[in-house]
């Protein structure tokens, strides 16, 4: 596949984890995405802390095959997940 069927794959994922952060009442300002690097990262701290982030690395045949609506629930998900841990501390 060509790497515009990527990025175009690339494109409706990051719409997709947007989505999951918008219809759970979270901002996705603090959600990024490097297709460079196919990575998802959000953020689990805030300033005037040290920032911290949660990160996915994606293979591109994960992006090129994968479900990604299945992907983007999963790094939400994981991402509540690991925020919700954060603030139990």
């Amino acid at each position: 596949m060509s790497d515009g069927t990527l990025d175009t794959r690339w494109k409706e994922l990051v719409g997709l984890v947007e989505d999951e952060f918008v219809r759970n009442g979270m901002d996705p300002i603090n959600f990024q995405a490097d297709r460079a690097r196919l990575k998802l990262r959000a953020q689990l701290t805030f300033p005037p802390s040290v920032l911290e982030w949660f990160v996915t690395r994606l293979t591109e045949q994960e992006v090129l095959t994968g479900d990604l609506r299945q992907i983007a629930a999963y790094f939400h998900r994981d991402y509540r997940a690991d925020l919700a841990a954060r603030r139990s501390e």
